[in-house]
This record gives structure tokens, C-alpha cells and sequence, in this order.
């Protein structure tokens, strides 16, 4: 345990940030409060419809209401993205100095990268099999044609990998230290908000995604670099989203 916190104090004391305040709000309540009213009010307009207008909605699958949800979840990460993006570009650096503030894009160690990607498979790969041991299966994409069901393993993947690794660690983590906060309470902060992203309304996701957010959080303050989390979050989403579209 001491080598672990000695490893996280090391990656602690080598971030440049300056001890300012960071406007963070707009990567952590805004899109929490966004993208679950979002969800809300599509799901929920559709039951209540169901309800009282059955006619209004017959024939538009739960699986169209999925597409729709995801494609704004899209429209949102990628506008967070880009705003991270421009803010470092003002500040007079690049993206790359987010991803990899401290070497080369390329330059993490194996087998911490390993062990990290391995880990967040496998949190997932158990909540997929505890999911369907409790709930009846895991959810699938039926009713809506090939070509949206491709779409969304297209960009759902990149989209999660990308903009959410860049915002919930790079940005968030790196601004709550900078305020001042400790590595334990970054943490746990980051991995609070990356978790409550994924629905307040779906308790296990909540469960299993501040989890990851906690191992992905340790893993940067202390390596520094993204690209190991990006790639073990696109090839987890690839295969759990591909269950659902294939």
C-alpha cells in the first residue's frame, strides 16, 4: 500500500497545473444534470405516452429511443471535448500535453498499461455477466435497422473513449488538484461525476462506472498519459455495445 501511495504522490508532484481556481462546473454538474434529463424526458415521454396514447407511439421500438438518447450523449461529449480543447489551445497548450504531459504519446509503461486495460475489461466483463444473471440478459438493439445499429457501434465507442477520458480525467482531474483538492479526493470526486453521467436513474451502472472511474483516475495521476485509458475504453465499449447491436 505504502509503494501505491508513494507511486501516486510521485505522478501528484510532477502535474504543472497552477493552484488556481478552475471554473469546472461545466464538466461536472452541467452535463450530469444534462445528459440524465435528457434520458428522462425521452424514456419518460415515451411511457407516459404509452400509457395514456398508446396510438402516438406505436411502432417506435425502446431501441430508437436508445439511438436517439445516444446520439445526443454524443453531441454533448464531443461539445465538453472541444471545449477542453480550446481551453488549452488559449492557455498556450496542446491536446498532447493532456494525453501525455510528461512524454511521448507512446512512452507509458506496458505493464501498468496492461494491468489497467485488463482491469477495466474485466470490471465490465462481470457486470455484463452479473447483469444477466439478475436482470434477464444484456440489453439489445432490436427493431431499428442494420445501418443504426452499426452507426451506434461506430461512434458510441470513440465517442465514450475519447471525450469522456479527455473531460472526466484529463480535465476534471487535473482541475480539482490544481484547486487544491488531495489525490484521494480528486479521485473520488472524478469518479463520483464520471459515474453519475451514466444515469441516476440505473443504480448497478452507477456502481460498476464509479469503480472504473476510481481505477482510471489512480491510473493517471500516477502514469500521466491517457492513451492506455482510451484504448482499454474503446475496446470495452466495442465489445459490450457490439453484445447489444450484433
Amino acid at each position: 500500500m505504502a509503494g501505491v501511495t508513494s507511486d501516486v504522490t510521485a505522478g501528484l508532484n510532477r502535474i504543472q497545473e497552477p493552484r488556481r481556481r478552475h471554473r469546472l462546473w461545466p464538466y461536472t454538474v452541467l452535463p450530469a444534470i444534462l445528459l440524465n434529463l435528457v434520458g428522462a424526458a425521452i424514456f419518460g415521454s415515451y411511457y407516459a405516452l404509452q400509457a395514456v396514447r398508446p396510438d402516438l407511439v406505436r411502432g417506435i421500438a425502446t431501441s430508437q429511443l436508445s439511438v436517439a438518447t445516444y446520439g445526443i450523449v454524443a453531441v454533448v461529449e464531443w461539445s465538453l471535448a472541444v471545449a477542453v480543447i480550446v481551453g488549452l489551445r488559449r492557455s498556450g497548450r496542446s491536446l498532447r500535453s493532456l494525453l501525455a504531459p510528461e512524454g511521448s504519446l507512446l512512452g507509458f509503461n506496458r505493464r501498468r498499461a496492461l494491468l489497467v486495460f485488463l482491469s477495466l475489461n474485466v470490471l465490465f466483463a462481470l457486470y455484463v455477466i452479473v447483469y444477466q444473471l439478475f436482470f434477464g440478459g444484456w440489453p439489445r438493439f432490436t427493431g431499428i435497422p442494420l445501418w443504426e445499429r452499426l452507426a451506434l457501434l461506430a461512434i458510441t465507442p470513440v465517442t465514450a473513449a475519447f471525450c469522456e477520458e479527455i473531460v472526466w480525467r484529463g480535465r476534471i482531474l487535473t482541475g480539482e488538484l490544481a484547486r487544491g483538492r488531495s489525490i484521494r479526493g480528486a479521485v473520488i470526486v472524478g469518479a463520483v461525476w464520471f459515474s453519475l453521467i451514466h444515469g441516476v436513474f440505473l443504480p448497478d451502472k452507477l456502481v460498476v462506472t464509479f469503480v472504473w472511474g476510481l481505477i482510471a483516475g489512480l491510473y493517471y495521476l500516477r502514469e500521466r498519459n491517457l492513451v492506455p485509458l482510451i484504448a482499454a475504453h474503446l475496446v470495452t465499449d466495442l465489445w459490450s455495445f457490439g453484445l447489444s447491436a450484433l
